[in-house]
């Protein structure tokens, strides 16, 4: 049989073709945005001497690889970081810097920010990139104003995990966990944590129709829905405090709580919030 050299060329190629190494398909990048919570007002920091504290990022959207150690969230980031570098890479973590002050009208000019920085933000990623966003406290309600954010925007952004870490529970913002925005929510709670309940969602004067039928304190508890897990944190004996949710203790192990979660999803969405227990002391 004669071989002709094209035969011969294809052969070859098919032979180099069979040793070559397979391609390792590159997943698409998951990109972590922060969102702080509210800041005391700025009369009782001065007179506590606490402003540093609540010196938390830089306004608007900044990446967690160039914030400057003065800020008090740098130590949150670089903990998370080195925690789970595969998870939480720095250079796919940011932050989202808002005013902080506890008001409502506040919260919502913060989100219609934070909805053009994610769009933005967007751009610079291929488009199977996943977002998932992780809030504290008010920041929780500040990403819980996006879905009238953007109804009557073209671009729509869509949150593949929302983990809100002590989030306040309040009637204007809580309905909007439903919208389709958002794909997976999971909420870390605490019995312990009074700072959840205090903010006076009555007393707000946007919120008139709060004040006759509504309640006058914030909650703690979701509605329970299809996408929604709520988990109760425990640390030994104890159920964590309020700021230990951005606290160095909790943040090493925040993934694995995560990992956890995801575990057991099924087994926490049927379950009552406050048997969804999970003590960061056992998780190594």
């Amino acid at each position: 049989m004669v071989i002709n050299f094209h035969t011969l060329l294809f052969i070859q190629l098919l032979l180099f073709m069979a040793n070559m190494p397979l391609i390792k398909q590159v997943e698409p990048p998951t990109i972590t945005v922060i969102v702080h919570g509210s800041k005391a007002p700025s009369t009782i920091a001065k007179l506590l001497c606490i402003t540093h504290k609540f010196r938390y990022t830089p306004m608007g959207i900044y990446n967690a690889q160039y914030l400057d150690s003065t800020y008090s969230l740098h130590k949150m980031v670089t903990t998370l970081g080195g925690a789970d570098p595969h998870q939480f890479p720095l250079r796919n973590v940011y932050l989202f810097g808002w005013n902080g002050q506890i008001d409502t009208a506040e919260r919502r000019k913060a989100a219609e920010a934070l909805y053009e920085e994610l769009v933005e933000l967007s751009k610079r990623y291929p488009q199977d990139m996943k977002l998932q966003v992780i809030t504290h406290s008010h920041g929780g309600n500040v990403v819980l104003n996006l879905p009238v954010i953007q109804k009557d925007k073209p671009v729509k952004v869509i949150i593949d995990k929302l983990v809100l870490l002590a989030c306040p529970v309040q009637q204007k913002t809580a309905p909007n966990l439903t919208d389709p925005m958002f794909k997976k929510i999971i909420s870390c709670i605490s019995k312990a944590d009074v700072i959840q309940l205090l903010d006076l969602q009555g007393l707000h004067r946007e919120n008139k129709h709060q004040r006759r039928c509504g309640s006058l304190f914030s909650k703690r508890r979701f509605e329970p829905q299809d996408n929604l897990v709520q988990v109760r944190i425990q640390s030994g004996m104890r159920d964590i405090g309020h700021i230990e949710f951005i606290r160095k203790h909790f943040i090493k192990k925040l993934p694995q709580v995560l990992n956890v979660i995801d575990e057991r999803w099924n087994e926490f969405h049927e379950q009552h919030p406050d048997n969804n227990k999970i003590n960061i002391k056992d998780l190594k």
